[in-house]
């Protein structure tokens, strides 16, 4: 996928089973969920990115500036495709001469690799400022190379903090032309993160990001006119870390309208209607039968009438 533009929105895309069949190590095939290329002032949001074989694989690739990127899932080295023995990055700011934004993004790297590139959950290359809050940032990966959560060739833009900074590695972080080793080190190198943690969100599955892990409840920071998360949950105040809200209550389904007899004669039959396109309802029926229909995909309920008098309900 690639923006190209200004002022555009990506927004709700599943993106996998991408692969890269060459394979050259010589020509550094890679391979990339979403790419944006110079469309200034983008907003990237809801995506979910998993399942990518490349050489080298790269979640989000950003090149633009102003840009804004918040309750995406990246899940990159399992599934049908099985990453790279490359590279593997999460999710890589390449320009940001004007300030970009990262909020509320889960990032799970995981898989193994037998060359020596290294892996992150997010590297940055920018030469400005860059706004790093509320992700979980997991790398869980096994083989050769280094293992990072967060590579940053340029501290100096850097404002980050709330995160989940997790790795399974020898080395938290890259800073400052050197190898960090855990959080402690990592906020005194680079004065960054004072409030972020360092756990396993511990997530079910390469496919299912959520997480139950109490350091991350209630322990993010409130981002202005974002306020639900990947589900559509409400967003707490102070949120949870991460693109799920961890506990809330999803929005109500709209209530629908059904269209029907009320009244009929015994052992005739009705059929009753609702809006096409709406699921996960239950019909419901009291002095009637279903002939058809009904399941919680169904718009249309066909019934046989046992009694003059009915109700209905869904």
């Amino acid at each position: 996928m690639l923006g190209d533009g200004q002022d555009g929105v990506i927004e709700s895309n599943q993106v996998f089973n991408i692969r890269c069949y060459n394979h050259d190590y010589a020509d550094g095939d890679f391979a990339a969920g979403i790419y944006i290329q110079s469309s200034a002032h983008t907003v990237v949001r809801g995506n979910n990115i998993n399942a990518i074989d490349a050489v080298n694989v790269y979640g989000i690739v950003n090149q633009a500036n102003g840009s804004t990127f918040y309750n995406n899932l990246v899940s990159l080295g399992a599934g049908p495709s099985y990453g790279s023995n490359g590279s593997v990055v999460g999710i890589f700011d390449i320009e940001n001469s004007v300030p970009n934004n990262y909020f509320f993004n889960s990032v799970y790297i995981t898989g193994w690799s037998n060359r020596s590139e290294f892996a992150s959950a997010f590297q940055n290359e920018g030469t400005g400022a860059l706004n790093l809050k509320n992700n979980i940032l997991y790398v869980d990966r096994t083989g050769q190379g280094q293992h990072y959560t967060l590579f940053s060739v340029n501290v100096a833009g850097l404002v980050s903090d709330y995160n989940d900074l997790r790795t399974s590695g020898t080395y938290l972080g890259y800073s400052n032309n050197q190898s960090v080793i855990n959080l402690a080190a990592w906020r005194s190198i680079t004065g960054q993160d004072m409030h972020s943690v360092s756990v396993n969100p511990h997530f079910p599955s390469w496919e299912d990001l959520h997480t139950t892990v109490v350091p991350l409840n209630n322990s993010g920071i409130a981002i202005s006119g974002i306020t639900t998360d990947y589900d559509g949950v409400t967003r707490g105040n102070p949120p949870d870390i991460g693109a799920y809200e961890i506990s809330g209550t999803p929005p109500p389904l709209p209530v629908p309208t059904i269209s029907g007899p009320t009244q009929a004669c015994q052992g005739s039959t009705g059929v009753y209607k609702t809006q096409a396109g709406m699921s996960d309802y239950v019909w419901s029926v009291t002095g009637m039968s279903i002939v058809s229909g009904g399941t919680s995909n169904d718009s249309t309920l066909t019934v046989s009438l046992n009694v003059p008098v009915i109700t209905r309900s869904v």
